[in-house]
């Protein structure tokens, strides 16, 4: 919105007015088992009441335990969507571009799949920023990303990143346990 324009001195300038425009909207701030902090709006759509969830996710496996506490917020999580700003290992990609990714691998673990069912079909998604059923490679550390990783993972995967198989784990478990 234009008050988002800036200019801004520094990113928290941005983040502290963009959370003071969202409390003005019903934004709240909850601890969630007293380990992460999460944000939720109530807004309206089509006449429905909606309230969405998000958090910064955690890196590494605190990711599967944050997804873990938000998914068994009983009555509270209808829809789960995933956003991620994780690095691209396709040379075709570009700054903006989307990659819906449904699969994620982590060394010395099964891969694991979100079924097309489970994932949201996006109207963008057939524009030529978005790609779809992309592969993960979830590391531990970006530390491990060397040139020689780089050269190797590419021939693997589409993006990197520390969290998205704890996630996509997470978020299996919990479907087929209800």
């Amino acid at each position: 919105p234009e008050e988002m324009e800036g200019p801004f001195a520094n990113d928290n300038e941005k983040e502290k007015k963009a959370e003071k425009l969202l409390r003005a909207n019903n934004l709240r701030t909850e601890e969630l088992d007293g380990i992460f902090k999460f944000s939720s709006i109530e807004v309206e759509i089509k006449g429905k009441k909606q309230v969405f969830i998000a958090f910064r996710m955690p890196n590494g496996d605190l990711s599967r335990i944050a997804t873990r506490l938000l998914l068994k917020q009983k009555g509270k999580v209808r829809t789960f969507l995933m956003v991620g700003a994780g690095g691209s290992l396709k040379s075709t990609s570009k700054v903006g571009s989307y990659q819906l990714t449904n699969t994620s691998f982590l060394k010395g673990k099964d891969g694991v799949q979100i079924e097309e069912r489970n994932i949201l079909q996006l109207q963008f998604a057939h524009n030529d920023i978005c790609s779809k059923d992309n592969t993960n490679l979830t590391v531990m550390s970006p530390l491990v990303e060397t040139k020689e990783w780089l050269e190797g993972a590419r021939k693997s995967a589409h993006s990197v990143d520390v969290e998205s198989y704890f996630i996509m784990d997470e978020y299996q478990s919990a479907v087929k346990t209800n």
